[in-house]
């Protein structure tokens, strides 16, 4: 058998064969690692977020709405019945008792107001014109008495009569008249303060016994001082 000569391959053949293969085996690397799945991270490298400390989240209770706010009814108190001022009014008229008089009162005539000045100067009218509906029952003031004027002011009640509210009768008839018309004055405010003017002055002293008239007077001090 005879030896065929053997070739020699170039060399630059055999460096372009080995550049290659180093090229392919590059390749095929870069695709496996490009393949391979992602690592899964560990336990221990995973963000946590704490949840709430249960003691806190207990402590704040939820606020409800307005809406749900229980509202308290509002009570509104009911109006006290009050009688009508003109049916409060009354006269004073005097009741002999055996021994002294007595202050006796009567409803007033209805006046066609309903204010408290013009309620007591029905009243004080009535008792000047002496009237009174019950035969038991008399006047001492004069029958000529007119009435001048009648305020309601906050310190009490002012009335002016006419200059024959001081004439004739003696001590009992002048305490008689005071009274009736202190009694009178004082019926819208039983504990009203009354100052008594004839003629526009204060009276002070009442009949030529000379009975002293303390001013203003109310009904105390007129029980005080001149009821038996």
């Amino acid at each position: 058998m005879s030896d065929r000569p053997r070739r020699n391959l170039p060399i630059s053949l055999v460096a372009a064969v080995g550049s290659t293969a180093v090229a392919v085996g590059a390749g095929v690397a870069w695709w496996n690692a490009s393949m391979a799945p992602a690592p899964t991270p560990s336990p221990s490298a995973a963000t946590t977020i704490p949840s709430p400390s249960p003691s806190v989240a207990a402590s704040v209770a939820p606020t409800p709405p307005p809406s749900a706010v229980p509202q308290s009814p509002k009570v509104t108190p009911a109006p006290v019945a009050t009688a009508p001022i003109a049916e409060q009014s009354q006269v004073y008229w005097l009741k002999d008792t055996g021994t002294h008089f007595a202050m006796a009162g009567q409803p007033a005539k209805t006046v066609a107001s309903s204010e408290p000045d013009e309620v007591l100067r029905g009243a004080i009218e009535q008792v000047l014109a002496g009237q009174p509906t019950d035969n038991n029952l008399s006047s001492a003031i004069p029958i000529n008495t007119k009435l001048l004027d009648v305020m309601i002011a906050p310190e009490g009640v002012r009335v002016n009569l006419s200059s024959e509210f001081t004439s004739g009768g003696g001590s009992a008839s002048m305490m008689g008249r005071l009274g009736q018309i202190v009694y009178t004055a004082s019926t819208l405010n039983p504990a009203a303060k009354v100052w008594i003017l004839v003629e526009g002055q204060p009276l002070t002293v009442l009949g030529g016994e000379g009975l002293e008239v303390p001013q203003p007077i109310d009904r105390a001090t007129f029980d005080r001082q001149f009821k038996p």
